[in-house]
């Protein structure tokens, strides 16, 4: 009975310590809900209109912590199957995340359990949370940026879920709905030319796009894209990015 009742204390204060952890969170996390669960609205609308099962889109929501990815998945999985472009392309798009995972590993030490979890569900406004923000005085920051990642992939899970229950439940115009993904990786690259003061690769980004769109067609030329703006950047890394240090200096 004492051991029973010393368990139940035990889990009662890991309850009350991630409820104050997920209080301290919520304000931080407000806007992601807002942009996730809207996003997320539209990825399962435009699964449903792909003429997948709702079940599908709530466990892709689940199991993907990209939503670049998965909106880029209702093509894929429209087309005829391309293991090499679909590998491609999507460590093309995620490839960011190992920089963000680069730029966590200090404030990601010591997190025990916790840590596969945060490292798996890095996404560009989790990052920045958990990057720039601190618990306050009594909240361990470990449980703080945990619940920073939950609540994050709650907003899309329940976005993702209430659009594919909708476009199973009523049908309507889905003319332009497609631009989600378009608006969203604009909102991303604006955001990042925004923070970055070396253009460089981004405009090689842009160009060799433009070029291979019109070699190549809109149907192809992503992926003939991606490789040649990795090389570029691999070859010239040198001429093409700028040291944190060099950048003042200028």
């Amino acid at each position: 009975m004492i051991i029973s009742m010393s368990e139940s204390k035990v889990k009662q204060s890991t309850f009350q310590r991630y409820l104050m952890a997920g209080r301290a969170a919520f304000p931080h996390t407000i806007p992601v809900m807002a942009g996730y669960v809207f996003a997320g609205i539209s990825f399962g609308l435009l699964m449903n209109h792909a003429q997948m099962p709702a079940w599908l889109t709530i466990v892709m929501c689940i199991t993907m912590i990209s939503g670049s990815s998965q909106f880029l998945a209702v093509d894929l999985l429209q087309s005829a199957f391309n293991p090499l472009s679909t590998v491609v392309i999507n460590l093309m798009v995620n490839s960011r995340y190992s920089f963000c995972g680069l730029t966590l590993l200090d404030r990601y030490k010591g997190t025990g359990k916790k840590k596969p979890y945060l490292i798996w569900n890095i996404t560009d406004e989790t990052f920045v949370i958990n990057l720039t923000s601190n618990p306050p005085e009594g909240i361990h920051l470990t449980d703080y940026m945990f619940m920073v990642a939950f609540m994050d992939h709650m907003y899309w899970i329940i976005g993702g879920s209430i659009g594919a229950l909708i476009g199973e439940l009523i049908k309507f115009n889905m003319d332009g709905i497609g631009f989600a993904m378009t608006g969203m990786f604009t909102c991303i690259f604006l955001d990042q030319w925004g923070i970055n003061k070396n253009h460089k690769p981004a405009v090689i980004g842009v160009i060799v796009a433009i070029i291979s769109l019109l070699i190549f067609g809109a149907q192809s030329f992503m992926l003939p894209a991606m490789l040649v703006i990795l090389a570029i950047l691999l070859i010239f890394d040198k001429y093409v990015n700028v040291k944190v240090g060099e950048e003042e200096q200028k």
